[in-house]
């Protein structure tokens, strides 16, 4: 392991900090390449106006939906100089990329300018955070009636194109809401790649038809040697994952997936004993020189699922990791799955063993595949994930009970101190891992893993190289106090307790539901027709349930179609609004 000095703030030195100086005008989590606070105020009236030119509908509806759970009425209007505020799509990209944006606030209203509908979403996520906290409880009456925001100019970009974590159903079941719910959280912090680690050994989460016992037999496990509840399942049907990633492109997250092969696949060999081979070191799928028939079935027929299902991503995380396999047939096997991961449309990602020595030897790759590192040598380029600076199923200090302590602390301090400058002029970004070893002693700690650890990881991910110094670390503290109270109304149950920060804290949620959760941004609803009758609706109602495009719940067992229509393929969703009471509505895609 190679050797990052760690520095950490006591508590006592924490309190003084946080007691003689003053929070920033404006808190904003990651730091905006530019911030420039100017003079006076704005404050949102009840009533305010939108305008956005002909590319900007998204943009409108995302940011419609943010003022009316501020509890404001907005209207878009057509003339822009009477609009409070306004959103332009610019050609030019000079300064912004493809993810960049301007959001001005002066005594008027508010500007946001962007070459992309994504830099208009995140300068509405920009615009969130500087709403008061209360706006994320999902309850407009309880935001306070008046809202001001200091005038400030933002011109904004970041880093790294690649802004991941990684989620680990396959060690322990994570239903699909909870999914849902965390990439909202992702959305708010501009993060925009979810890497779902679908199969380990302890279980397989994703419906492969053509192998019915991988969903029979080996998603009926997890961590802990724990079963499904009666009348339960533990895997995504692909219907439902297809839905999954078309909620999260809305937010313009990619979902990346991931089947470890050929090693973690205990659960798999169990439910196909003829496909792999047991050792005290692990299980592996036969491959290369050992290959069958059916197990090269078995390959292909996984990928071509997984370019199917997943289509927003470029790439299959093909794993690759830790394989008992010998190292011929590893090596064969990583040519093959290359070969069907490019015949399938895509490009191959996976852990560090794939690109580059595999015990003693090299392996080969085409110039296209990515290679995630989670070990501590340094990689010319790729997307970092370096155990003892991300991983986050480590502890957040020191005698933390329940989470991984065999190599390091990842305290927030640490996280945000990972050296960039180490990472090589080639690396498109980085992944926090959550492996899910720990998860399922306490309900907790999805959340209490990821927060508020994840500010640093998408701060990180979002400055430019070798900015996250020292004395970058003490300014964003000043910053981060504010989220707390935003954390608890948005439902989260974090890790309070760090030791390096004085939180503020404020109102729990008691739905967890915030304030895009389940929201689709299309300026107007569609007409649908349920039982007979035709029903418009202007917001998503109480409970805001989502449904696949097949009508189905999204985690119930329940395939019975509520609505069939064509129009279903052509990127509608349902919504419930009230018990029973299904609308139709449009996704744009």
């Amino acid at each position: 392991m190679h050797n990052v000095k760690r520095l950490y703030l006591p508590a006592i030195v924490a309190v003084l900090l946080f007691s003689m100086s003053s929070f920033p005008a404006v808190n904003i989590i990651p730091k905006p390449r530019t911030l420039t606070l100017g003079t006076g105020t704005f404050t949102v009236p009840a009533n305010v106006s939108i305008w956005g030119d002909a590319n900007s509908d998204t943009a409108v509806a995302w940011l419609k939906e943010l003022l009316a759970q501020a509890n404001k009425k907005a209207t878009i209007v057509g003339d822009k100089s009477s609009a409070q505020f306004t959103l332009t799509i610019v050609q030019d990209t000079t300064g912004f990329g493809t993810e960049g944006y301007s959001l001005i606030v002066t005594s008027t209203g508010v500007a946001i300018t962007a070459p992309t509908s994504t830099g208009q979403f995140y300068a509405i996520q920009t615009l969130r955070q500087l709403f008061p906290p209360e706006v994320e409880l999902k309850a407009p009456a309880q935001v306070p009636a008046t809202i001001t925001l200091d005038a400030v100019s933002i011109t904004d970009r970041p880093r790294y194109s690649w802004r991941a974590v990684l989620i680990d159903p396959a060690r322990v079941w994570i239903t699909l809401d909870e999914l849902r719910k965390q990439a909202d959280r992702m959305s708010l912090f501009k993060m925009n790649v979810l890497h779902m680690h679908l199969t380990d050994d302890e279980g397989w989460r994703i419906e492969i038809p053509k192998f019915p016992n991988l969903t029979t037999m080996a998603a009926a496990s997890q961590t802990g040697g724990a079963k499904p509840p009666a009348g339960t399942r533990w895997y995504y049907t692909q219907d439902e994952l297809r839905a999954f990633v078309q909620y999260c492109a809305l937010r313009h997250i990619t979902v990346l997936p991931e089947i470890d092969l050929p090693g973690h696949c205990r659960a798999a060999v169990a439910a196909y004993p003829a496909y792999g081979i047991v050792t005290p070191n692990g299980a592996y799928f036969k491959c290369g020189s050992q290959a069958t028939p059916e197990v090269d079935s078995l390959f292909s027929e996984c990928i071509r699922v997984l370019a199917s299902v997943f289509t927003t991503s470029d790439y299959i995380h093909i794993g690759g990791d830790e394989a008992a396999t010998p190292i011929a047939d590893y090596t064969l096997f990583i040519r093959l799955a290359e070969k069907k991961v490019r015949a399938a449309g895509k490009k191959m990602i996976g852990w560090g063993e794939i690109g580059g020595s595999y015990q003693g030897q090299q392996i080969y790759q085409d110039p296209t595949t990515l290679v995630e590192p989670y070990l501590a040598n340094r990689p010319v380029g790729g997307v970092i994930s370096w155990e003892d600076d991300l991983f986050l199923d480590y502890c957040n200090k020191a005698g933390q009970p329940n989470c991984a302590t065999w190599n390091t602390v990842n305290t927030l301090q640490t996280i945000y101190l990972t050296p960039m400058g180490q990472a090589g002029p080639n690396a498109l970004g980085i992944t926090a891992p959550v492996w899910g070893e720990f998860l399922y002693i306490n309900a907790t700690y999805p959340d209490q893993q990821m927060w508020p650890r994840l500010l640093s990881v998408a701060e990180v991910a979002w400055l430019p190289t070798s900015a996250n110094t020292s004395a970058a670390w003490t300014e964003f503290a000043t910053r981060l106090p504010s989220f707390g109270s935003r954390f608890d109304r948005m439902g989260l149950k974090w890790y309070t307790t760090d030791g390096l920060i004085t939180w503020q804290r404020g109102t729990v949620s008691p739905t967890k539901l915030t304030v895009f959760d389940n929201f689709v941004p299309v300026k107007d609803w569609t007409v649908g027709v349920h039982a007979g009758n035709a029903n418009r609706h202007n917001t998503p109602g109480t409970s805001g349930k989502i449904f696949d495009l097949s009508g189905r719940y999204l985690g119930s067992e329940s395939e019975k179609p509520w609505l069939s229509s064509p129009a279903f393929g052509k990127g509608l969703i349902l919504f419930e609004d009230q018990a029973g009471h299904r609308v139709l509505r449009a996704t744009g895609l």
